[in-house]
């Protein structure tokens, strides 16, 4: 069963049959009603309808009343009352109200709504025509479905907006990292330099070879090959851009399957025995990964945000490190710590145990893989961490700035640092020089 949004991968096609199961299904479930907004003119409009028709009402109670009394003390005898009959009870009284209410119906103005209405309707081609609303890439006009289109975006008053993949343009780009307490970046041609001198890096020194192999394994990507070329596909857009980093500096990944894991390191391939892997969670905000390597030692490899690997960390430059992730995320960049911990023989066993209960638990596996999950990632070493830039697209800053002049109040939500989402929102304009920032943070 495939659910909405899945991708097609590692095929040319797939024969499908859509399923909807009606008001059981898990999205009708938690469907709530949708509430009908009435439009300010809409609304002014019935309230002007509504005002007449109590004038038109009125105005014939007052009339009826005054025939019923002109009725009476009229002259009957009068030429101009020849062959005329009255009726003074209930029917009569109601019949002459009713004539009255048809002669002044004209009061009420109807044809304002048709007239509004062909106004709405006009006006929806205004979008279509609106030449900033024109998108020349794919030759596509704007297209109002609605003549009521105008109306209903000028009730909107909050805009609740994702930051990865709708400010910016989920496309990451792998640019700083920081390796034992140095600092390295990115050229213009992809290669790795240092930051203080802009000179380029010693790819054999044995440090940062370590740390990228770690940047080549610890993830969950996995390859294609399409006409001799080796693809990358990802469900998270950070570790693709970090094994296509990895792959630049010369350690390249070349194959995953559930025994092993290739890399490409000096001109040869190495194989790395897959173990166990400790797969992300919201709880642990890190991931880690069990290999044995060519040379037959047990290695723990793990990668997350600082704030949950790092205090799991005993050796390597961590208040450096720590450092170095706050400078890259004040400068908008998404931010991952690696560590790392060889393992003995004696304490694999252990761990490959608690794996092996934690698969076979029925009852509170979850609460036993976090335990489990607690006791291996432990007394680890930090050997760096990287900086990868989410772009944004183009536009944004114009767009928040027409938003802002509109009244719309924005919310932005993202999952990455403080100072990460400060950099941005000042860089989207979202957050303005002369604003006082005021910021609410849990420790």
């Amino acid at each position: 069963l495939l659910l909405r949004g899945a991708t097609l991968k590692n095929t040319k096609f797939v024969y499908g049959v859509p399923v909807y199961t009606g008001k059981d299904s898990k999205m009708a479930l938690n469907q709530a009603q949708a509430q009908y907004k009435l439009p300010s003119i809409e609304w002014k409009m019935n309230m002007y309808i509504l005002f007449f028709c109590f004038c038109v009402v009125a105005l014939a109670t007052v009339l009826t009343i005054i025939e019923f009394f002109w009725e009476v003390e009229c002259d009957k005898d009068a030429l101009y009352r020849t062959n005329v009959t009255f009726s003074h009870n209930v029917f009569g009284f109601l019949n002459n109200f009713f004539s009255f209410i048809v002669l002044f119906n004209y009061v009420i103005p109807i044809s304002l709504y048709v007239t509004v209405e062909a106004v709405k309707f006009i006006s929806s081609y205004f979008i279509k025509w609106d030449l900033e609303m024109y998108h020349a890439e794919s030759d596509t006009p704007a297209k109002a479905n609605t003549s009521d289109l105008n109306e209903e975006l000028g009730q909107i008053e909050y805009v609740f907006s994702d930051k990865t993949g709708t400010l910016t343009e989920n496309e990451l780009v792998f640019r700083k990292c920081s390796v034992e307490g140095v600092k390295y970046a990115s050229s213009t041609d992809g290669t790795l330099v240092l930051e203080a001198d802009q000179t380029p890096a010693d790819l054999n020194d044995r440090v940062l070879k370590d740390f990228m192999i770690a940047m080549s394994l610890c993830h969950s990507v996995f390859t294609t090959e399409y006409q001799g070329v080796l693809n990358y596909e990802a469900s998270s857009p950070d570790e693709k851009a970090l094994v296509e980093a990895a792959a630049m500096c010369g350690v390249k990944f070349m194959f995953s399957s559930r025994n092993s894991r290739k890399i490409k390191l000096d001109g040869h391939l190495d194989r790395y025995e897959f173990l166990h892997i400790l797969p992300f969670d919201n709880t642990r905000k890190r991931m880690s990964i069990i290999l044995r390597d060519p040379s037959g030692k047990v290695l723990l490899l793990c990668k997350g945000a600082e704030s949950s690997v790092l205090e799991i960390c005993e050796t390597g430059c961590i208040d450096v490190t720590r450092q170095h992730v706050d400078d890259y995320a004040a400068e908008g960049l998404r931010t991952l710590v690696f560590a790392m911990r060889e393992i003995s023989e004696e304490d694999y066993a252990k761990v490959d145990e608690l794996m092996l209960d934690c698969l076979n638990a029925i009852n509170d596996r979850e609460a036993k893989e976090q335990l489990a999950f607690k006791s291996i990632e432990d007394k680890l070493c930090c050997i760096g961490a990287t900086g990868v830039e989410d772009r944004l697209q183009d536009g944004v800053l114009e767009t928040i700035s027409a938003l802002k002049e509109g009244g719309v109040k924005l919310w932005v939500l993202t999952g990455d640092k403080m100072e990460t989402a400060v950099n941005i929102s000042q860089s989207c304009n979202h957050f303005t020089s002369s604003m006082k920032l005021h910021f609410l943070t849990a420790r």
